[in-house]
């Protein structure tokens, strides 16, 4: 065979091999330049790759994890542990704190107590208020038509102290007993009292009495002289001071 025919032959390796002489240099120094960063680098990559095992434990617990994984209650309380604030270690209650906050509730409630209390007497009262005016204005609408009265329509004005009371004996029956807050002007002698009774309220109705009784005019007489003087509303308590003892009314001692 002619060493033509044998150059031929080898041709087509000719450029591969020479292209790989060519290039040894370059890749050798690139491996040798990489090497010496790896050793020498801080961001060494190492030359073995560490493969981890997991213990059995922490399989269990992926395994669990994984099963409840996506479930509604799992999902339900990932997203409440999202929302829910980080504790405030700063503000921690304290056995203090709670004995203080229970006083705190506990005086709120007897604050509350008492004012409840308060509001209701006072609901009381106006009741009582209006009940007492209401049966004052009947009575007194009673009054205007009427000459004489009897024991009890005399004590509801005494107790709704709506009235004036005077007694029309003389000072010394006034003295032994009379009605409470009443004023002696006796009869027979009206007029030296004539200075206290012009002063009176001509607004207010006047009760008089005396003894009691048909046998007893000075009350009568008194209640007419009374009326001369324009007293709007003047009554005769017909019972008088025996009728109101007998029925243990309060009673007064002394001279006016």
């Amino acid at each position: 065979m002619s060493d033509r025919d044998s150059s031929a032959r080898r041709s087509p390796r000719g450029p591969l091999r020479r292209a790989f002489r060519e290039a040894r240099p370059i890749l050798l120094a690139t491996i040798t330049m990489a090497c010496a960063y790896n050793i020498f680098g801080a961001n060494a990559i190492p030359w073995l790759r560490e493969v981890r095992t997991a213990d059995s434990a922490s399989i269990l617990h992926l395994d669990s994890n994984a099963s409840t994984a996506g479930t509604p209650a799992a999902t339900a309380a990932a997203d409440t542990a999202h929302r829910m604030p980080p504790p405030d270690t700063a503000h921690a209650v304290t056995p203090t704190d709670t004995t203080a906050l229970a006083k705190h509730i506990a005086d709120s409630i007897n604050m509350a107590r008492k004012d409840s209390l308060h509001k209701a007497k006072a609901l009381a009262q106006a009741t009582n208020d209006s009940l007492a005016k209401a049966e004052r204005a009947t009575l007194l609408a009673k009054l205007a038509t009427a000459k004489e009265i009897d024991g009890d329509v005399a004590k509801k004005l005494y107790d709704l102290k709506a009235a004036t009371f005077i007694d029309a004996r003389p000072e010394d029956h006034f003295a032994e007993g009379h009605i409470p807050g009443a004023m002696n002007v006796y009869a027979e002698q009206w007029q030296t009292k004539l200075n206290q009774i012009v002063n009176l309220s001509h607004d207010r109705p006047i009760v008089t009495y005396c003894g009691g009784g048909d046998a007893c005019e000075l009350s009568h007489e008194l209640a007419d002289h009374l009326r001369e003087l324009n007293f709007k509303v003047v009554v005769v308590y017909m019972g008088g001071i025996k009728e109101w003892t007998a029925r243990k009314y309060p009673v007064a001692t002394g001279a006016q």
